[in-house]
Parts: C-alpha cells; sequence; structure tokens
C-alpha cells in the first residue's frame, strides 16, 4: 500500500527550513482566542509554517487585503464575534478574482453541537 502525506506541498517561495512538512507555508490564523492562536502559531512554526496573526474575523480581513500575495492559507477560526469565520470567508471570496487567485480557507471550530456539525 502506497503511503500519501496529510501535508501541503511547500510552496515555490519556501526556503527556510526546507525539510519541514510546511516549509515556509504562508498562513493567515483567526481566532479571538489567544491559547488557541498561540497553539496554531507553535504548530505551524514546528512544522515549518510561516504563522500571521489576527485577532478576529475584521483583524484577519485587514490583513489578508494588505498582504494577501503573501498568504498562502487561511486557517480560521467558525465561531466569532462581529465577523464569523464563515462571513470572512465570503467576503475574501467577494475580493477574490478568478478561482485560480483563491486561497484556500480552513474552518475550524471546537462547537459539537449538532448545529455547528450540521452547517456547511
Amino acid at each position: 500500500m502506497a503511503r500519501t502525506s496529510c501535508y501541503a506541498s511547500a510552496p515555490e517561495h519556501a526556503s527556510a527550513h526546507a525539510d519541514a512538512p510546511l516549509a515556509g507555508l504562508r498562513v493567515l490564523i483567526v481566532d479571538n482566542h489567544p491559547a488557541n492562536r498561540i497553539v496554531l502559531d507553535g504548530q505551524l512554526r514546528v512544522l515549518g509554517g510561516a504563522p500571521r496573526l489576527a485577532t478576529d474575523g475584521r483583524a484577519a480581513l485587514v490583513a489578508w487585503r494588505e498582504a494577501r500575495a503573501e498568504i498562502d492559507v487561511v486557517l480560521t477560526d467558525c465561531s466569532m464575534p462581529e465577523i464569523s469565520g464563515e462571513e470572512l470567508a465570503m467576503a475574501i471570496r467577494s475580493e477574490e478574482g478568478s478561482a485560480s487567485d483563491r486561497v484556500p480557507i480552513v474552518g475550524l471550530t471546537a462547537n459539537a453541537q449538532p448545529e455547528a456539525v450540521a452547517r456547511d
């Protein structure tokens, strides 16, 4: 049986930690809970990623607008006050160009309630 990797391929600009699974991957981490940001930041750095942190959806949208060419993926909490992760994703998608210019957006939640699981 062939083994497959669960890690994303490193972007072309990756140089530091070239042997790390996420070498140079530039990730915008969005979470309103400081402990979650600290954990995600640490995990990504250990794997060779280059995290950028935002404390909420509004700050993330500003960061994405200012440096969209320098963000390879957005990792966002789904349940945040003011602008949720879903609303952040919709705002980013509405401002992106063609489908080839789209940044991957990964939604995270610690909410295991049935209504949260059922949402698309």
